[in-house]
C-alpha cells in the first residue's frame, strides 16, 4: 500500500459499522494473538462470529483482514472485487464485469527504461509521480507489463500458475453467498480448496465432476495499491467476509505532518 500508507503510520479502523468480528479463539485476537501458538495447518478456519453490520463493504474500501494462510498476520489492502463479480486484469488494467476501474493517483507501478533496445527495471512511481516527470524522462519509460508467466511468482489459483501473470490475470468469478456453480474440472481446480477450507464442507468430487455446489459465504478480492510489489489476492486468493476486520477510515501519519 505504498504511497497510500507509509512506515510508522497509524490507521483508524471502523469495525462497528461493518459488523464486529468476535474471535472464537484467543489466538485470533489482534495484538495478543501472537502470544498463543497455532495447532497446525489443519486447524479449523471458522475463526470468527460476525455481528450484523449497518453497511456492506464497498469497492475501493481499504480493509484490514486476517491472513488466510493460517498465520497470525493482519494485512491491509484495497477491496477491488465484490461477491458475485467477475474480475480480469489486462495489461495491468483492472476490469470488473468488463468495466475498467479508474486508477487512482497514488497507485504505483514499476517502470522500465529503454536503453540500447533493451528494457530494464528502473523505478517504481505512483501515477502522480510519473505525471510530474519531465516529458524527456517519461518518453523513455514504459509501465512493466508481464505477459510471460514466471515460476518464481505465485499465482492464485494454482491451476493458473504458468498461465496467468499478475499483470494479465483472469477472468475469475468471485464467490457469493447463495451462488450455485457446477463443480466441473475447471471450477474444482479454482474453488475446491476454498470450499474445503472456509465453507466447513465435507464435499467430495466424483470422477465425473458433475456435482453442484452452493456457496455459504461471501468472498472478496483485494489488491495492494503498489500493483507490482504487493502480495494480495492474486497470490493468496479470495478473502472470506468473516476475515475482514473493518474499514480504514483515517491515517495518522508523521510523514504527512512533517513533510
Amino acid at each position: 500500500m505504498e504511497r497510500t500508507l507509509f512506515p510508522s503510520d497509524y490507521v483508524l479502523i471502523n469495525k462497528i459499522k461493518y459488523g464486529v468480528k468476535i474471535p472464537k479463539h484467543l489466538r485470533n485476537t489482534p495484538v495478543i494473538g501472537g502470544l498463543f501458538s497455532f495447532k497446525d495447518d489443519s486447524q479449523e478456519n471458522d475463526l470468527y462470529t460476525s455481528l450484523k453490520g449497518f453497511e456492506n463493504f464497498k469497492r475501493e474500501d481499504i480493509a484490514v483482514f486476517k491472513a488466510v494462510d493460517n498465520t497470525n498476520k493482519y494485512l491491509i489492502k484495497r477491496i477491488i472485487g465484490l461477491p458475485g463479480e467477475t474480475l480480469k486484469i489486462s495489461n495491468t488494467k483492472v476490469f470488473v464485469n468488463s468495466v475498467e476501474l479508474k486508477e487512482q493517483e497514488n497507485f504505483s507501478f514499476n517502470y522500465l527504461s529503454k536503453k540500447e533496445n533493451r528494457f530494464a527495471t528502473v523505478a517504481n512511481y505512483s501515477i502522480q509521480e510519473f505525471k510530474e516527470l519531465s516529458e524527456e524522462e517519461r518518453i523513455n519509460l514504459e509501465r512493466q507489463n508481464k505477459t510471460t508467466p514466471e515460476k518464481s511468482l505465485s499465482i492464485f489459483p494454482e491451476s493458473k500458475q504458468g498461465v496467468w501473470t499478475r499483470d494479465n490475470y483472469g477472468e475469475l468469478l468471485i464467490p457469493k453467498k447463495g451462488m450455485k456453480i457446477l463443480l466441473n474440472e475447471e471450477n474444482s481446480n479454482t474453488y475446491m480448496k476454498l470450499i474445503l477450507k472456509f465453507e466447513n464442507s465435507d464435499l467430495e468430487i466424483n470422477e465425473s465432476y458433475s456435482e453442484n455446489y452452493t456457496f455459504k459465504n461471501d468472498y472478496y478480492f483485494l489488491m495492494g495499491d503498489n500493483r507490482h510489489n504487493s502480495a494480495d489476492s492474486r497470490v493468496f486468493g479470495f478473502v472470506p467476509e468473516s476475515y475482514i476486520q473493518g474499514k480504514m477510515i483515517y491515517v495518522f501519519s508523521k510523514k504527512r505532518f512533517f513533510n
